[in-house]
């Protein structure tokens, strides 16, 4: 079934957005990950989109309420090869998951990631997560 979701509560600060827009590649990184303005990851990156409820993920106490969800991505290996790297060498920055040109998600990294799935974008009803999961799936498709 994969790691443990509940795991990122060692890994992510979960903190306010800081409100800024990351920079966008072209018409396919709608859904990308910045560390520092620089492309970490996009969607050549991931193999799927998936929602998961936040009591799924063990952190709903934190900021959402019990009925809310989150886009979590599936990374290629080679995709979680540069997060583990780039997070491991930024420990203490964050990183930007952004889709449509706007800042979504920006935890503080705590310590390297080495993680097959990492959560996109929190706190969305089932309807709005479903469609952006497929969105996101739709485009990797296109990628590969």
């Amino acid at each position: 079934m994969g790691y443990p979701l509940g795991i990122l509560l060692l890994l992510f600060a979960v903190t306010p957005l800081i409100s800024h827009t990351a920079p966008q590649e072209g018409p396919e990184s709608f859904v990308a990950v910045y560390l520092n303005d620089d492309l970490i990851l996009d969607v050549s990156h991931m193999t799927a989109a998936e929602v998961r409820a936040s009591n799924e993920l063990a952190i709903n106490e934190l900021a959402m309420g019990s009925g809310s969800h989150w886009v979590v991505v599936v990374l290629t290996l080679e995709g979680r090869e540069r997060l583990r790297e780039s997070t491991g060498a930024n420990v203490g920055e964050r990183l930007s998951a952004v889709v449509d040109g706007e800042t979504v998600y920006e935890p503080i990294i705590l310590n390297a990631l080495d993680l097959k799935r990492i959560p996109l974008v929190e706190d969305l009803g089932l309807k709005e997560a479903d469609e952006l999961a497929r969105r996101i799936n739709e485009a990797i498709a296109r990628d590969g």
